[in-house]
């Protein structure tokens, strides 16, 4: 999976809603649908679907735990900011 997710908007998935279900498919990744800037819905292919409900599926909970910690204290400490584009990451 990627460290960033793929993110579109509804208005994209209705223009181009087979673009959308390639890049989900393509990308073996989630596709985070946005409406009026806020998420709104998930996109999976139906492979990372029955991947993730699947018994095989190895979920860390622990590990997953620490990194919410980790990103709630370092936005409690400031030092979180809200970016108005992907563009901003490179700043």
């Amino acid at each position: 999976m990627n460290n960033l997710p793929n993110i579109v908007s509804v208005r994209e998935l209705q223009r181009g809603y087979r673009s959308v279900v390639d890049l989900a498919i393509k990308s073996h990744d989630a596709v985070v649908l946005l409406n009026n800037s806020k998420p709104e819905a998930v996109l999976l292919s139906a492979e990372t679907y029955n991947d993730l409900v699947s018994n095989d599926y190895i979920f860390d909970e622990k590990e997953t735990l620490r990194l919410v910690n980790q990103a709630r204290r370092s936005h409690c400490a400031g030092k979180s900011k809200q970016l108005k584009s992907w563009g901003e990451l490179d700043r």
